[in-house]
């Protein structure tokens, strides 16, 4: 919350307007014609705007800008038109300071919030490696005649591989591929695994994860691939309605190595198709299910395939109603990757 009205404009363009809890602008001085306005300022610093007004603009260290519209200044111009209620109250010194407090205050906020991040994925991790070795020496010291024992061992080892990928995905959302180093990958194995763990969560709700088709080649990027197809795989299984079917079919050209990923799940409109890949977006479907949802997933999936010089394409086709009266639709992603090697074909 703000004192007075700021305009925060993201990198991307993106923008939204904020009224100031104590010193609102009057509703003359508001409304989408008149924010327009305010946001052809492209430098920082102080700008005259409608009626003589007069705005102040300031960035921060990851290039998101502050505007402060139509300001009725104490040392400032005279304004040519004046509205009830509105007057003089600050001076530019103030309205600096208050700026530069702003931003100071966020960006101290935001690291503060990345450092805890970390800790907590650091946390997560070594919960995660304990899980898992744990597990592996329960599978060696009950014999095999348990299989019943096995088979709960095989789903918490699948349990903590899910909890592994997830952990990847938070760590990626800040900085998708910070301290990775590019390498030939095998695809296959990558869908393959992230299949694997998505099968027993799966199949609680009566959804079968299915897997054809076969790669016997290698991309090269850094090693975050699999994160692309849990995001994907995730979001499937998420909003798939019960005994429903995830089809993955993973194939090759003479160029590229394909994987497509069939589900059902909340239609995407036309005119929403373009904005799926887009940061904190999430379709009006998607929303009405009051499903949980931070739309921040397949934005990173499309910022890490970008690594690899590759594509993800969506398509869709059969609207329908489902039983909770939410547009449902046959949901079709590709991934593209080019094959950088060629290994003899081989079983895995």
């Amino acid at each position: 919350m703000y004192s007075i009205p700021v305009i925060k404009v993201a990198p991307d363009g993106s923008a939204s307007f904020l009224q100031g809890a104590l010193h609102p602008l009057p509703p003359e001085l508001t409304g989408p014609q008149r924010i327009n306005t305010y946001l052809q300022s492209s430098n920082a610093g102080w700008s005259k705007t409608v009626f003589g007004y007069e705005s102040f603009s300031t960035y921060n260290d990851r290039g998101v800008k502050y505007i402060f519209p139509a300001i009725y200044l104490c040392d400032g111009h005279k304004p040519s038109k004046k509205f009830m209620g509105y007057k003089a109250q600050f001076k530019r010194s103030q309205i600096e300071y208050y700026a530069a407090g702003i931003v100071r205050r966020e960006t101290e906020f935001r690291v503060g919030m990345q450092k805890e991040l970390n800790s907590f994925v650091h946390d997560l991790r070594r919960l995660s490696s304990t899980i898992y070795h744990q597990a592996v020496a329960a599978q060696k010291v009950i014999p095999n005649r348990y299989p019943q024992a096995q088979s709960l061992i095989q789903s918490v080892i699948a349990s903590q591989r899910m909890l592994k990928l997830r952990t990847d995905v938070l760590d990626r959302s800040g900085s998708p591929i910070a301290g990775e180093e590019n390498q030939h990958i095998f695809v296959y194995k990558k869908i393959d695994k992230v299949a694997k763990c998505f099968k027993p969560m799966a199949a609680e709700r009566g959804i079968n994860v299915n897997i054809s088709g076969s790669s016997h080649s290698m991309t090269y990027g850094p090693d975050v691939l699999e994160i692309v197809f849990y995001v994907i795989i995730d979001n499937a299984v998420k909003y798939s309605p019960t005994n429903g079917d995830i089809n993955i079919k993973i194939d090759e050209t003479d160029d590229n190595i394909l994987v497509h990923i069939e589900s059902i799940g909340p239609t995407v409109e036309a005119s929403e198709v373009e904005k799926i890949f887009q940061k904190g977006y999430r379709g009006v479907s998607a929303t009405s299910s009051n499903i949980n949802g931070s739309g921040l997933g397949l934005s990173l999936a499309s910022d890490l395939i970008d690594k690899f010089e590759g594509k993800i394409k969506f398509s869709k086709i059969h609207d329908e109603p489902s039983l909770i009266n939410v547009m449902h639709s046959k949901h079709y992603f590709t991934i593209e990757v080019p094959i950088r090697q060629s290994m003899p074909r081989r079983q895995y």
